[in-house]
């Protein structure tokens, strides 16, 4: 039996952050500075959204939401959020390097030190893409359905009028 302490979150490396970040292929992880500039980018930041790590570095990191977003200060929004209440989630669309939009599941966390000053910002996502097709999908067949419904309803009333009204001058 080892009785040897484990080792702490504080213990981690800067190689284990880094097999992590290189190694998390389904998450976009990536760092940004205190101005929202990204810092450091992912492999699956790369799968994701489609830039290289030289390209994106020191880019504001607006670029991966749509244009009207950018134009409503969403990007600054969602810092001042994290930076005020300690996160900022979400889940919306978003722009890849070639231009092509995603849905995507994400999270910025603001990094401070044991000071109480913001060193900048951690920011994780997921592609959820295929599951919004899958609900979009779903709810377009659901009101494929009742339209159906309605007209089936409404085939079966019909005919049954002229019947009804016999009967009930019949019943007088």
């Amino acid at each position: 039996m080892n009785d040897a302490p484990k080792p702490a979150l504080q213990d981690c490396t800067d190689e284990q952050y880094r097999l992590l970040t290189e190694n998390v292929k389904d998450f976009a992880i990536f760092l940004l500075d205190t101005n929202g500039l990204v810092a450091t980018w992912n492999s699956g930041a790369e799968r994701i959204l489609g830039y290289k790590e030289p390209e994106i570095i020191g880019q504001p990191f607006a670029i991966i939401f749509t244009p009207q977003e950018i134009v409503n200060r969403q990007p600054e929004h969602e810092l001042e959020i994290a930076r005020d209440k300690g996160r900022s989630e979400d889940e919306r669309w978003h722009v890849r390097k070639d231009g092509t939009m995603l849905w995507a599941s994400g999270v910025v966390t603001p990094l401070w030190d044991g000071a109480g000053k913001l060193h900048g910002y951690a920011k994780v996502m997921r592609d959820i893409t295929e599951r919004k097709k899958a609900e979009a999908a779903l709810a377009e067949a659901n009101q494929r359905k009742d339209e159906f419904l309605a007209m089936l309803a409404h085939g079966l009333r019909n005919p049954l009028v002229p019947i009804l009204n016999v009967l009930h001058l019949l019943l007088r």
